[in-house]
């Protein structure tokens, strides 16, 4: 016979148990809410920590004083896999700064192909453009055949009344279609940091100023690299003459950009002074004087290259640094298209390695240059850093353990592709070719006659700087020139050679870095040079074995389903189905 009164017992210690645990649970509940509503936590568990935020990034955010309004345009009907993929990334980035923004960020995405009618659609092509958002015209194959559509792969930000257009897809340039759009992912942490940046930094810009007057590069050729810096800073061109004040005193960095004609002293010593007073140089300087089209002139298939006499060096040498009078040529170069023959009256071309052009992996001694993909120079000197008090130096890019040292003059010819690339040959290794150097410069003009002439009132001659300084000094100056396409009249991407097909985005990303750290604007440098693996499914397996991997992933969670249903009823039964 069963007690009564100990089934009684038995209940009221079930019930007392179960009250015990609901009660925990929402205790628990509580204290998870109270912990979120004053504390901040997101967990990023992917390898390359995809999802987590720079602190520089956090710190745009959390200082927000206004609504940052973002409108982006990759919404629509029939887009692509590859640009589905980056509009999802795009979204789950601004989700990432609206958590840290809170609510003075919002965004929203637009289908620009929302209405129906036609002219609607005109008008908001028009408005994006005049907006500053480039479209991209797709090739979509369907089974009727091939279709055009016109996207726009952007977002606008607005703050304050003011709107940064940001493009999301990166320039193709005839370059594999996974790459880009992984490098589109990759940068849109940056890009977006980098829009809020110039929207709160409004008219309070920086001015950065190239130099002018000694056949320095200008115009077309600089225009890829100064549309970017245009964005950051107040960008403009200056004459330099023995006048101090043809330096603006609001001037924060010089970029001397491929000077060819030399420099006067008086010029020297505004540069000079420019320096002691705190202003920041990046030095392009070509000391050789040699290039494809002299030699592609010439009818013997051979140039000479020349020593140039920009009357430089001294001031160079006193600030810690030496460009030599030579070429560096490396096994790790570029390519160049050579006829190797003719098939029938078509001449056959063939892309030869040119040691004239080296390829340089940059090392990780220096935030400027770290984790940067292959750089490619062409016609680079060398450089050797000297004693100079209170300036440390640090080498930003060398050579490959494969070189070659030319003095010059140099005979450069075409002949050169032949040679063999051995350690016998090429016995130079980690030739130094850009240097940072830092600290408290000693004016080069210091004890000399020509800085004791008067100087206009408001007007102290310094002979050291008054505080730290920095410059950077690469051994080559056409580094930061593109190429333009004469056919269409429109200036090709820095780093991108048409002759070969070979692009090196990193070139103007070691530049935007250096001018960025000059500009003590170095917290962009990280964000620019994140970087995700590419994890692509393998198209070959996916193709023979396709079939099988869909059909398990449908009958593995049915089967699992299953299992755990009869795992269940058979608890249930021997818990409960016992006699009493």
């Amino acid at each position: 016979m069963v007690n009564k009164k100990t089934n009684s017992t038995v209940r009221k210690t079930g019930k007392q148990r179960d009250l015990a645990i609901f009660l925990i649970v929402v205790s628990v509940v509580f204290l998870v809410n109270y912990i979120g509503s004053v504390s901040f936590i997101r967990l990023d568990l992917t390898a390359e920590k995809r999802f987590s935020l720079s602190d520089s990034t956090k710190t745009i955010l959390r200082n927000l004083d206004d609504v940052v309004y973002v409108q982006c345009y990759l919404q629509g009907k029939d887009l692509p896999a590859g640009i589905k993929r980056l509009r999802n990334e795009t979204r789950e980035m601004l989700n990432e700064f609206r958590a840290y923004g809170g609510t003075n960020f919002e965004f929203e995405f637009i289908d620009p192909y929302s209405g129906t009618d036609k002219a609607d659609h005109q008008k908001m092509i028009r408005q994006l453009v005049d907006d500053g958002l480039q479209p991209t015209n797709l090739q979509l194959q369907e089974e009727d055949g091939a279709k055009q559509l016109l996207i726009f792969p952007g977002a606008l930000f607005s703050y304050k009344g003011r709107t940064v257009p940001v493009q999301l897809l990166r320039s193709q340039v005839n370059r594999n279609q996974e790459v880009v759009l992984n490098e589109s992912i990759e940068g849109l942490e940056y890009e977006f940091a980098r829009a809020i940046y110039i929207l709160k930094m409004g008219m309070s810009r920086k001015n950065l100023l190239f130099t002018t007057g000694h056949d320095e590069a200008s115009g077309p050729f600089l225009s890829d690299i100064g549309m970017d810096l245009s964005r950051f800073y107040n960008v403009k061109g200056v004459t330099i003459t023995d006048d101090l004040r043809s330096i603006p005193m609001e001037a924060n960095a010089l970029v001397v950009a491929k000077p060819r004609k030399p420099f006067t002293e008086g010029e020297k010593f505004v540069l000079d002074q420019f320096v002691m007073r705190g202003g920041r140089i990046l030095w392009l300087i070509d000391n050789v004087d040699a290039s494809m089209d002299s030699l592609a002139k010439s009818q013997t298939g051979f140039t000479i290259g020349l020593p140039m006499q920009l009357n430089l060096d001294d001031l160079l040498f006193k600030y810690g640094v030496r460009l030599n009078y030579d070429l560096v040529l490396d096994a790790q170069s570029g390519r160049i298209p050579l006829v190797t023959g003719m098939y029938g009256n078509q001449p056959q071309t063939e892309l030869k390695p040119w040691y004239y052009f080296p390829v340089v992996t940059p090392g990780e001694e220096h935030v400027i240059a770290n984790r940067l993909p292959n750089m490619r120079f062409e016609f680079v000197g060398s450089l050797d850093t000297v004693k100079a008090e209170g300036v440390s130096k640090t080498i930003l890019l060398k050579s490959s353990n494969l070189s070659k040292v030319l003095l010059a003059p140099v005979r450069i010819a075409l002949s050169m592709v032949d040679q063999p690339t051995d350690e016998k040959s090429f016995n130079k290794k980690n030739v130094p070719l850009a240097v940072l150097l830092e600290g408290n410069f000693t004016s080069a003009f210091a004890n000399r006659v020509v800085a004791k002439r008067d100087l206009e009132p408001g007007l102290q001659f310094l002979e050291s700087a008054q505080k730290g300084s920095k410059m950077i000094v690469v051994a080559d100056g056409d580094i930061i020139k593109n190429r333009f396409n004469l056919r269409e009249g429109t200036p090709e991407p820095l780093g991108y050679d048409a002759k070969s097909n070979e692009y090196f985005p990193a070139n103007k990303t070691f530049l935007l870095n250096s001018i960025n750290y000059l500009m003590d604007d170095a917290w962009l440098i990280p964000l620019r040079s994140k970087q995700f693996k590419v994890r692509l499914l393998d198209k070959k397996l996916v193709k023979e074995s396709g079939v099988s991997w869909k059909v398990l992933n449908m009958l593995i969670p049915i089967i699992f389903t299953i299992l755990m249903g009869i795992i269940f009823l058979q608890y249930r039964k021997f818990k409960y189905g016992r006699k009493k």
